[in-house]
């Protein structure tokens, strides 16, 4: 019960930054009622900004158990794609040959499928499949964290956020 009441705060933080301005309702979907909440949903969030979620990672072991995604010891291992052990083999290296690339699934056909999927999956708008890394055995690509972040800070002070004070850094 506490998981879910944890992560129902989380998406709907995330829906909302997402949206980029002030709820008009809590987390427990009941609509403000005090004037000051209640003034303040749907004025601009964050100076007009928005967050999105850019990356889901977790390792196998808790994307199957809590997030509902493939069970890496089943027949089909992947949560991205229709690989299994049998007739779409993801042992097969082949670029833009391979079956198992040609089955990778897309955000809507994998909702099709899986409509039990967790919730930040669900409801957090620009959040799918895709969003989500796998953490093979609990590590990665030690520099990858430095690339994601570094071309979103360039990003922002070259070009987003140029000729504002903000940008002034």
């Amino acid at each position: 019960m506490t998981e879910f009441v944890v992560w129902r705060e989380i998406v709907w933080s995330l829906y909302w930054a997402y949206q980029g301005t002030f709820p008009d309702r809590g987390s427990d979907n009941i609509p403000y009622t005090d004037a000051y909440r209640a003034g303040r949903a749907g004025t601009k969030l964050m100076g007009g900004f928005f967050i999105v979620l850019w990356v889901l990672m977790g390792d196998l072991d808790y994307m199957f158990k809590r997030m509902f995604l493939s069970d890496y010891n089943s027949k089909s291992p992947c949560s991205l794609c229709k690989c299994n052990t049998t007739d779409i083999p993801w042992t097969d290296p082949r670029d833009g040959i391979a079956q198992w690339q040609l089955e990778l699934w897309t955000n809507l056909a994998y909702a099709m499928a899986y409509p039990r999927r967790h919730a930040v999956l669900r409801h957090v708008p620009g959040v799918g499949l895709n969003t989500y890394i796998p953490d093979v055995m609990h590590c990665k690509y030690l520099g990858s964290d430095k690339s994601f972040c570094g071309s979103v800070i360039k990003n922002l002070i070259r070009y987003i956020l140029t000729g504002s004070e903000k940008g002034k850094i």
